[in-house]
């Protein structure tokens, strides 16, 4: 039987260094599209 890779058998963490700023912009940005879907979604 083949070896099983260890990279494969073992969870992967990984991590992404955002600027604050922008994601402050991207959350408001969210915000902004659940508002705007919840009030089509009223029409």
């Amino acid at each position: 039987q083949p070896k099983k890779d260890d990279r494969t058998s073992k969870k992967a963490h990984q991590f992404v260094r955002v600027d604050l700023e922008k994601m402050d912009k991207f959350m408001n940005l969210v915000g902004e599209l659940v508002i705007h879907r919840t009030r089509l979604e009223q029409l």
